[in-house]
């Protein structure tokens, strides 16, 4: 985490970065027979600068990954890998989406905001981008399931954990083209159709949850959603919702 977010934000938000990426990327640095670190030494006008500028925290966040520090050398020499000394895994037991980078982990998304509440001092995070990807199905239970599990888990953050969490943003309302996956790994609410010239969009079944999400201002219990069954039955007088 410190090696990933800390890289970014500790210089933002505490003035400089990490003490261990200050303390590996100097000794590997000098090994490598460098006359001086890789990492960056801020000036005290370029902290004073920087420092406290950020208004919020915008996170990204799709899954979770294990780490442990092996006892082998990690990744290229030299390389981000080499210098964390971090290797990551995934549960295979972590129900698969369409992408193999992601699984489906809910608690994660809590262990993450937690994380900034104990190194930021509970600074305001906005969930700028959380979501599923499949192939492109217009009856998305596994997406609608996924999005149920990660907001009840960012919901405990809020209401048991104290953490600031002040907004939250699903990706995507449209299927769209995804990096070098192009339209192969689909993550809309909305299919879009791209052998169509028009590129037709229909509404999937996930469509209807953020309906009664939004309309509500509840979520449903996590079990009315497990059952591959359940998705034709997203109308308003068949959930059994409850406040959180």
């Amino acid at each position: 985490m410190l090696f990933e977010v800390g890289w970014f934000s500790y210089p933002i938000l505490k003035g400089d970065y990490p003490a261990v990426m200050r303390e590996r990327i100097d000794a590997n640095s000098k090994n490598e027979g460098r006359p001086r670190s890789r990492l960056p030494v801020f000036t005290d006008e370029e902290v004073k600068f920087i420092n406290g500028t950020a208004d919020f925290m915008g996170v990204n966040h799709y899954s979770t990954y294990y780490a442990r520090i092996p006892p082998y050398d990690v990744g290229p020499d030299p390389s981000l890998e080499r210098d964390c000394g971090v290797e990551t895994w995934q549960d295979e037991a972590w129900p698969p989406s369409a992408s193999d980078w992601l699984k489906v982990v809910p608690w994660g998304i809590r262990r993450q905001v937690n994380w900034y509440k104990k190194h930021f001092n509970n600074i305001p995070v906005f969930v700028t981008e959380n979501g599923f990807s499949d192939r492109g199905e217009v009856d998305d239970l596994n997406r609608i399931n996924y999005y149920n599990g990660y907001l009840h888990e960012l919901l405990n953050a809020i209401y048991e954990d104290g953490c600031n969490v002040m907004g939250y943003t699903a990706w995507s309302l449209m299927d769209n083209f995804e990096w070098m996956k192009g339209y192969s790994e689909r993550f809309g609410i909305y299919k879009v159709d791209y052998d169509d010239p028009n590129r037709a969009r229909s509404p999937k079944a996930s469509v209807e949850f953020f309906k009664q999400v939004l309309s509500t201002r509840t979520l449903p219990p996590l079990e009315s959603t497990k059952r591959s069954d359940e998705y034709k039955v997203f109308l308003k007088d068949q959930f059994k919702l409850k406040k959180h």
